[in-house]
């Protein structure tokens, strides 16, 4: 779902609402114009959120399209046995038509210049020990008002403890 500009959500898990804090003290920064990559210190979140860290990813936004591609995957999203991989085209591994799908999301958000939120069951293919995911995407834009990339972080529910137990591959 597009979340409306100046409302910050109650969010379920604290690293999730730790990034769009992160994201919004940015855009204020920048009076209310869209923060690019050049603003995101990666530095300043590993020190500040490293619970955070391995739920981060990216997606690059070309066009026309828009078209969405990973960029970077955190160690949770391949442990959480997400299909693609850096280089990815997300179209190309999920069901644009499956309600709740995140390429349609992510395109309605360029259009709005809105991040995205989900809490609920995968869309994509993910290992059968993730029944549940919180999901927040915030738009980030080089020149402040076309979006060119989306920072996102996705927290998981797991059924099994992690670190994982010997011999459990979480990817089955």
């Amino acid at each position: 779902m597009l979340l409306p500009d100046g409302e910050h959500p109650v969010f379920e898990n604290a690293e999730i609402d730790a990034l769009f804090g992160y994201w919004e003290a940015l855009r204020r920064a920048r009076g209310g114009r869209l923060p690019g990559r050049q603003h995101v210190d990666p530095a300043e979140l590993m020190a500040r959120r490293p619970a955070l860290v391995p739920d981060l990813w990216m997606v690059d936004v070309e066009y026309p399209g828009p078209r969405f591609r990973f960029r970077q995957m955190g160690g949770s999203l391949v442990d959480a046995g997400v299909p693609g991989e850096v280089g990815t085209y997300l179209d190309e591994i999920e069901d644009a038509t499956k309600p709740g799908a995140i390429v349609p999301e992510l395109a309605a958000a360029c259009v709005g210049k809105a991040a995205i939120y989900k809490v609920g069951a995968p869309t994509l293919s993910h290992s059968r020990f993730v029944p549940r995911l919180e999901r927040l995407c915030v738009p980030l834009a080089a020149d402040g008002e076309n979006i060119d990339m989306f920072l996102c972080a996705t927290h998981y529910t797991w059924t099994v403890p992690r670190p994982f137990p010997t011999g459990l591959n979480p990817r089955e």
